[in-house]
This record gives C-alpha cells, structure tokens and sequence, in this order.
C-alpha cells in the first residue's frame, strides 16, 4: 500500500527518534549535551583549502550558520565525516545568497531535521546555487533528515539553482508548505515563488521536488528513484525541460492525500519526460504529456562532489543569473583590460530567455580572453594557433568574449533556435562553421525503426534524440544507433561527413535529412516489388515512383500483365505506370526508395509486397 504520510507540515517540525538506536543518541548518552558551535567557536576546525574553507565538525557537535539581509556564504565545504557530527543552515530575510557549499559526509542522525532551512521576506529575492548534499543520510526511512526545508512563511522569490541532493528521507527540496492554507493547524503559508532550475536530486524518500504554489516551477531538473519525482501539492506549479524517472509512487504526481484544499492543485508539464503519473483528487489536472525517455544524469553545471561545489569561482546573483565571483569574467583574475583591448573583435553566445542551458563549444584560429559575462566556468584551452572556448549559458543570458584571427567552427547541445553566435554584434552564418544537422523522420502509424548512421567525424544529440540512442566513436569515424517509429524523430549535429545509413526496415518508412535535405545514397541492394490482385477483381491501373532506377520482372509487361508496363526515368526518379487484375501480378526490381503511389480502385482490391512482405499504400 502506498504511504501518503507526509509528516507534521508544521513550521514547528517534529523531531521523533525512531526506535532503532542510531549513533547519535548514542553519542549523546556517552558525551552528555551536546555543544551548537559557529565557525569561530572552540571545536570547529575553520581551515583554507585552495579557494574555499572547510569546517571540520568535530563528532557529536552541529556546525550552525545563519544568513540575514544581504548576506552571502559561500566557498564553504562543510565536513561531517565524524560521527554525530551535523550543521545548520539558516537563511532568511532580504536579498541573501548561499552559494558554492558542499557538505562532505553522510548525515548520521535518525531524527526528524532540516539542516537546511530557506525563506524570503515579500517582494525580495533569496538564491541558493551551486550547492553539494549528494552524500545523503544513513537513515532510509520516512520520515528524517530533508535536503532543502523552505519555511511555511516563505513570502518571496526564492530560486534554487545547480543543487544535488541524494539519498535524504523526508524529500530533497521540500518547498511546498508556503501553499498552505487556514486548513492546516499551523495556519496559512506565505505563498511564496519557488523557481528550481538546473538540479539534480535522487534516492529520495516522499519527493525529490515538492512545490505548492502559484508561480513555482522546476526547469531542467532530473530526478531519479526515490517515491515521488515531481509533486504539485496545492494551487498551480510546473516543469519545463525536466526529466522524472524510477519513482515508486508516481514520477509527476498533483495534490495530496488528507487535505481538501489539494482538490485545486493542477500541474502543467512542457517539454517533460517521466512514465508514470498519479493525481489524488477528482478536482486535480495534469495538462501535457510525456515528451519521451527520461534522462537520468545530472544537468550540465551541476556538482558532483562536495569540493567541485565549495571550490567553484561562479556566484549567482539576485536576478538568479550566473557570474564570476569579481565580477571580471576571469577564472584568476589574471586577464587585464590591456589585454581585452588589444583584441580587436567581439564574440557573443546569446539564449532566449526561458530556452534550455546551452552547452557550447566555439573554436578561434587566434587569441582569445572572456568578457564582462563570461563565467568561472567556461574555459579557454590553447592548442598551437588554436583557440578551443567551452562555456555553459541559458535563459536569456549572454557570454562574451574577445578574440583576433577567425572564428571557424561552433557547436551546442541544443538546436540553433536556442542560441545565436554573434560576432563584432552580427550573427555568424551557418556557412562558417561546419556543423550539420542530422534527422531520421518516420511516418506517422509506421512500424518501428531501427537504424544505424555512420558519420566520418563527431557526432552529438538533438533535443528529439533519447536515452537509448547510442553514439560510439571509433577513431575518426562515429556510429549512432538508435530507434525511433510513428512519425517520431531522433536528430542528431555533426561535423564531418555521413557515409552510410542503415535500418531494419524498408526504406519507404524512414528518412535520412541531412540540414533538412533528404539525403541520397548509392543505389541499394535490388528489391522485389509486387502488385497482386484477386481473382474476379477489377482492373487495377497504378503508377508508382522510385528514387532510383527500376527494371521489369517476369511478370510486367506482357507476362501475365494486362496491359503494357512502362518505366520511364526523369533524372535520378524512375516513374512506373502499369495495369493488371483478376488475380495477375506485376512485378519489378526496385533499387531505392518508393515515393509515391496512386491506383483507380481502393487499397482493399489489390496488395503490394516488398521481398514478400506485405506494405501498406498509405506509408508510401
């Protein structure tokens, strides 16, 4: 039976020890009360590592960190590898930012707690990004410790960006209580916005991602296992590019079970892969659909240690944008404004606002240095007169860079309609990078398709392509190998050159498009193609096309055929126009794909085969 139990959703949480006894309260009868330390406190081991400090929590003891109006903590590992060793983050109030924290170690207790709580006063804005709590909670049992707790009194904006949580037993963002309403106890929420972008969350007990109110919203998070992957509890939320997956209780799931004000909750998904579904009340609305296979990695920026969180250069700013810690654009510090004027030309990633983050890669014969938008994250490697620029933006925000020489080549992991490269401020045209697009159409109500491409040079996928689509590179050549079927897509960039294609099925039921031309290929291997009739039937005039060229078999013209047949090429298209009937055949040898097919009487009077294998006349 499912376990709709949620805990009390009280500001007030409780605190149950469980009846096993775990090694905290153990630590607490051999070491009597138990010290609430601050950084500067006697016990907490404050040290520098690199760029960011590490608080070592001495066991049996809480680190505990506090964050008001306009306040900021970040580049901080937190360390609670030592038993009974837990910390608290609270932060609340106007305009603050937590970012760049990783917590090292697993959380040990087995009582009810937030370690980290968030809220935000009405008309301001908290941020918490970059942020490491992958190593979970020992305890696996709901319910317990909880990744992120935003408070009931949430009022404001809060956006949550680049966290990974893992393995928490009472959700890994719980952010649905300022949804509540004079139907809970603890009294009405603040109805704050929750925006969650970019983020990684698995193994977690109830949600991973649980919102209530109206104008929250998860965008290009991934949620693997655990019982829930996304919940709607109360009012209006969404999910946009997002991918739930493994959930035991549903991965899309709106409303909650035992409080009537849940009846309302409705959910819209766009762009959103999951597999199952589950709405608790008769008043509850889920409006979209799956738009395919989840993926189940972590968001590109995501950390995926505690050290890659805390050593990050990047911040985010109020506006939820991304930036350098000085503001430069510089990963050190070391670039000069002497050095950027010296460059004499501009280069520019822009993304629509909203769009997906955009992973992109730009290739220079020249020098390049950032610009006032690009991040601690992206990155200039120089190889001999070759500049290679690797950055990540999205959402609107731009990266810029300066650069002398020509630019050569781009690419992104996202369709070009989700960026524009600009240089000196005009778009760069298609004809100056060597990236193509790569398409396998089917047709609608057409069989499966399985299919192999070969591509001389590097391949990555489209938005359309899906988890179990493959790209293996063997030297310089590169296979995909993927399926697709009823009118379904997979698309694919590449540059280099494609040499071959294959598939499981007769080409008539699939399209290779290369930058959305139909490609051609040598002339196959020779296929059968039949018309057959009934014996009493009518006479059955046909004309049929082939994109290559068509010879008669024993049966056309003048076999057992009725009438003459004729083949007659136009180019690389062989038009074919025949008549037979009464039980006849014609047959020809066909040496490409079919196009196109007509007949005077009705597809019930007559069959087509290919080698044998009956088709249907409408997927032609």
């Amino acid at each position: 039976m499912e376990d709709d139990s949620y805990g009390d959703e009280s500001d007030e949480r409780k605190h149950t020890t469980r009846g096993v006894v775990g090694r905290r309260p153990y630590l607490k009868s051999m070491m009597g009360a138990v010290a609430t330390l601050g950084v500067a406190s006697t016990g907490v081991a404050a040290a520098a590592d690199g760029d960011y400090d590490v608080i070592e929590v001495p066991a049996g003891e809480r680190y505990e960190k506090r964050i008001g109006d306009g306040e900021t903590f970040e580049n901080t590992l937190i360390d609670i590898t030592a038993d009974g060793a837990t910390y608290l983050i609270y932060a609340s109030g106007s305009d603050w930012t937590v970012r760049n924290v990783g917590v090292r170690g697993v959380w040990d207790e087995f009582e009810k707690a937030e370690p980290f709580i968030a809220l935000v006063d009405e008309g301001s804005t908290g941020v918490i990004e970059n942020v490491y709590l992958g190593d979970g909670a020992i305890d696996d049992s709901y319910p317990g410790s909880t990744g992120i707790y935003v408070g009931k009194a949430h009022a404001g904006t809060l956006k949550i960006d680049r966290v990974n949580i893992q393995g928490f037993p009472d959700n890994a963002i719980y952010a649905s209580t300022p949804g509540h309403t004079d139907e809970y106890d603890s009294g009405t929420g603040g109805g704050g916005e929750v925006h969650i972008t970019n983020s990684f969350a698995a193994d977690c007990r109830a949600a991973h991602f649980r919102i209530g109110t109206d104008g929250s919203y998860c965008r290009n998070c991934v949620a693997v296992g655990g019982d829930r992957g996304f919940i709607g509890r109360f009012q209006h939320t969404e999910a946009y590019d997002c991918d739930f997956s493994g959930g035991r209780f549903g991965d899309v799931v709106v409303g909650a079970p035992g409080w009537d004000t849940s009846d309302t909750a409705s959910v819209r998904v766009e762009d959103t892969r999951y597999g199952t579904t589950h709405l608790y009340w008769d008043g509850n609305e889920l409006t979209g659909s799956s738009a395919g296979q989840p993926r189940t990695d972590p968001p590109a920026g995501v950390p995926t240690t505690p050290e890659e969180a805390a050593g990050s250069s990047t911040d985010a700013n109020t506006d939820g944008s991304v930036g350098d810690t000085d503001g430069s654009g510089s990963d050190d510090g070391t670039e000069t404004d002497d050095e950027e004027t010296t460059l004499p030309h501009t280069l520019t990633v822009e993304t629509n606002e909203g769009g997906p983050l955009v992973e992109y890669e730009l290739t220079v014969e020249g020098t390049v240095s950032k610009g006032d938008a690009a991040e601690g994250n992206d990155t200039i490697t120089e190889d001999g007169g070759t500049t290679i620029v690797a950055g990540v933006t999205g959402n609107g925000y731009t990266d810029d860079y300066r650069f002398d020489g020509e630019l050569v080549d781009w690419s992104a992991d996202v369709d070009p309609e989700h960026y524009r490269v600009l240089v000196d401020g005009e778009e760069a045209t298609a004809d100056e990078s060597t990236e193509h697009t790569l398409t396998v159409e089917t047709n609608e109500g057409g069989p499966l398709v399985e299919y192999e491409l070969t591509v001389e040079g590097t391949v990555s996928k489209g938005d359309a392509a899906e988890g179990n689509d493959t790209i293996t590179e063997d030297g310089e050549t590169t296979i995909v190998a993927g399926v697709t079927g009823n009118g379904y897509t997979d698309d694919y960039r590449f540059d280099g050159e494609l040499v071959d294609w294959s598939a499981d099925v007769d080409p008539e039921h699939y399209r290779v498009l290369v930058d959305g031309e139909e490609a051609t290929a040598a002339p196959d291997e020779p296929r059968t193609f039949t018309i057959e009739t009934s014996e009493g039937g009518p006479l059955v005039r046909y004309e049929f096309t082939v994109d290559g060229p068509v010879s008669k078999g024993p049966n056309a013209e003048g076999g057992k055929s009725v009438a003459s047949d004729t083949v007659t090429e136009d180019g690389d298209t062989t038009i074919v126009a025949g008549a037979t009937g009464n039980g006849y055949t014609d047959d020809y040898e066909i040496r490409g794909r079919l196009t196109d097919w007509t007949a005077n009487v009705s597809a019930d009077r007559f069959r087509l085969l290919v080698d044998g294998e009956e088709i249907d006349p409408a997927q032609i």
